[in-house]
């Protein structure tokens, strides 16, 4: 991928909407939370997640010890590429481009609820399902990448790519059907949202060509869904 100039990003004007936020009054309250968690998450560092911390959920239905940690640094890596995006400042960079790579060198995108670990699957099986959380971490590394991927280096951006590749764009060719495209829940909708962001931005044609159908058909189940 090469690095450009990124203005405009599917029709929208990014600098303009940059600009209207930092001198919007309306959202100024906003701007400021972003910017006083960010600095919050600059020196935050983190330890691996434990596989037994994994496997809690499969040996005693207790979600919370992982899941805590895991949305910890999707949120602080949200802070953080807001606050790069609207300020420019880079001291944002270093500690973003960490927790970019500690979300990237995870055994797993899917939570431990959602990897029917207790049927003891295939490895790849685990490291490649698409559930809602799998997707939304696709959909957050994807908007990193379209708000501020010209500002970071070449290699964060590149192992951004490599993992979306692998763990989704991958993981829709080589699996025919995942268990949520039969739900009339959100489920459809959450995972071919999070699946659409970073098909679009870095698939290629004949991938975006044979994945999309199945996104299409998923949100129409979705909204079957409403009463």
């Amino acid at each position: 991928m090469t690095q450009m100039k990124r203005r405009h990003c599917y029709g929208v004007d990014l600098e303009t909407q940059r600009k209207a936020l930092l001198e919007s009054r309306i959202a100024a309250p906003f701007v400021a939370d972003v910017l006083s968690r960010a600095e919050t998450a600059l020196d935050k560092t983190y330890e691996v997640l434990k596989m037994s911390e994994y496997m809690e959920f499969c040996e005693n239905g207790n979600r919370k010890n992982f899941e805590t940690k895991y949305l910890e640094r999707r949120n602080n890596a949200s802070y953080l590429s807001i606050a790069l995006w609207l300020t420019r400042d880079e001291k944002y960079i270093r500690p973003l481009t960490d927790h970019i790579f500690c979300i990237c060198d995870e055994f797993s995108w899917c939570l431990p609820a959602h990897s029917f670990m207790w049927e003891n699957p295939p490895v790849e099986r685990v490291i490649k399902y698409v559930d809602l959380f799998a997707a939304e971490t696709a959909r957050l590394l994807t908007e990193i990448v379209v708000s501020v991927g010209t500002i970071l280096p070449y290699y964060v951006t590149e192992r951004i790519r490599y993992e979306l590749h692998r763990r989704i764009i991958d993981a829709f060719k080589e699996c025919d059907h995942f268990h949520w495209e039969d739900y009339r829940s959100n489920w459809p909708a959450v995972c071919a949202g999070g699946t659409l962001a970073a098909l679009l931005h870095f698939g290629s044609r004949e991938e975006i060509e044979e994945i999309m159908p199945r996104l299409f058909k998923a949100a129409e189940l979705f909204l079957t869904s409403y009463g």
